[in-house]
């Protein structure tokens, strides 16, 4: 029955913070670290990848790698998860050029935009994570939302708001 789910109080205390379903909650630091930890144990592989053939590298980076941490774009705030996604798609800008047996050391900004477009519009399908983290954590966000104002009514007038969270982003 919707607002019968009591909140639960078995959450251990730390000065730090915590992990709770893929996101990170606690000191900005905290935060931030994490993120990074976790963005770097999900390119452990690409070294390997990138030495494969580009008939087996490219997919494998696209299905694999390159999709790992849209969850943490979709649950972790865009401003926590700037500076770590764009490491992320640099790494991954590189292990293209790599596997394309391309001299380049930065992709240019026209094959940027290239790898983005879906495969269906003549791109990698490879999504610059960076990009998309703000529409991706304002979509998770709106759903879960959603999902609030319905389970724990009591919580409803707390502000949640997008355009709060921002203002409050801004502030810091």
């Amino acid at each position: 029955v919707p607002g019968d789910i009591p909140l639960s109080s078995t959450v251990n205390s730390t000065t730090q913070g915590f992990r709770v379903l893929g996101g990170f909650i606690g000191t900005r630091d905290f935060q931030m670290a994490a993120l990074r930890d976790e963005v770097d144990s999900m390119t452990t592989t690409v070294d390997i990848i990138q030495g494969l053939p580009p008939s087996l590298g490219l997919p494998i980076l696209r299905a694999c790698v390159n999709s790992r941490p849209v969850h943490l774009a979709r649950t972790n705030a865009p401003w926590l998860t700037s500076d770590c996604l764009r490491a992320f798609d640099r790494l991954i800008d590189g292990a293209l050029l790599r596997l394309s047996d391309c001299s380049r050391r930065q992709m240019p900004r026209q094959t940027e935009l290239v790898r983005s477009l879906p495969q269906s519009a003549g791109g990698l399908g490879i999504p610059r994570l960076h990009d998309i983290r703000q529409s991706a954590w304002t979509a998770s966000w709106t759903q879960a939302l959603a999902c609030v104002n319905v389970y724990l009514p009591r919580l409803k007038n707390m502000s949640f708001s997008v355009p709060h969270l921002t203002a409050l982003n801004e502030a810091n």
